[in-house]
């Protein structure tokens, strides 16, 4: 009776794994399987478009921070990002500051690619910031990324 029992849970299980599994390849907000290739770099974990996407859109309590220069910022970022640039940290730091506290997860990001910004960013949120490394996340792809996957862009700065 008990091998008969311990049957039942195991298929139980498997017959809701398929199902979770099926349901997750057919959603349009479906989450990523497979993390991205780096997963973490200088510590932080590393997050794809469609796992950014995920989080602004599922999780509540996640805030992103564009790690570029006002200027770049202004010409185009994601919608809702924070602008925190390395160069004007500590001024636009204090501005957003109970928002970041405030925040589950935190995803910063830049220029993608080769641009470290994101890093250093997210390195300054944490060591003058006070912010909790394990909440911050750093986006590789960054803007650039962003704009390829044809998703919505604002431009202008937030007051």
């Amino acid at each position: 009776m008990m091998s008969k029992s311990i049957g039942q849970c195991f298929a139980l299980a498997l017959a809701g794994m398929i199902a979770g599994f099926s349901f997750n390849a057919v959603s349009p907000k479906k989450l990523p399987l497979v993390p991205a290739k780096d997963q973490t770099v200088q510590g932080f974990r590393m997050v794809t478009t469609d796992e950014v996407k995920y989080y602004l859109h599922e999780e509540k309590g996640t805030v992103l921070v564009d790690a570029r220069s006002h200027e770049e910022y202004s010409l185009g970022h994601i919608p809702g990002a924070l602008n925190v640039p390395e160069d004007d940290f500590e001024a636009s730091f204090t501005k957003v500051k109970p928002s970041l506290e405030k925040a589950r997860t935190i995803i910063v990001y830049c220029s993608g690619g080769s641009c470290s910004t994101s890093e250093i960013v997210a390195q300054m949120l944490r060591d003058k910031g006070g912010l909790p490394g394990d909440k911050l996340w750093i986006y590789s792809d960054g803007f650039p990324g962003w704009m390829r996957g044809k998703n919505k862009i604002e431009s202008g700065l937030k007051p």
